[in-house]
C-alpha cells in the first residue's frame, strides 16, 4: 500500500525555526565556531533530505500507473456529456 502524500511545510517550518534559534544562540555567544558549523550542517542536511523525500514522493505519484477505465465507465462518462 502506498503511503499517503504528506504536507512537508510544517516540517520545513520546524527546521527553519531551529535554524533561527541557532542563529540567535550563535550571536549570543553560546556556540563555538565548531558547534555553529555542526549546527548549520545538520540544518542543511535536514532540509536536503526533506526536499529529496518530497521529490521522490512526487515522482512516485506522477509515475504511478493508472487503472484503465472499464467499458461501462467509458459509456457512463460519455453519457454525462450529453446530459
Amino acid at each position: 500500500m502506498a503511503a499517503l502524500p504528506l504536507d512537508l511545510t510544517s516540517d520545513m517550518e520546524v527546521i527553519a525555526e531551529h535554524h533561527e534559534e541557532g542563529i540567535r544562540l550563535h550571536r549570543a555567544g553560546w556556540f563555538t565556531e565548531e558547534e555553529w558549523t555542526e549546527h548549520q550542517r545538520i540544518t542543511y542536511v535536514a532540509l536536503m533530505v526533506l526536499g529529496v523525500d518530497g521529490m521522490r514522493r512526487l515522482g512516485e505519484t506522477l509515475l504511478r500507473p493508472r487503472r484503465a477505465m472499464t467499458y461501462t465507465e467509458m459509456m457512463n462518462s460519455g453519457m454525462q456529456q450529453f446530459s
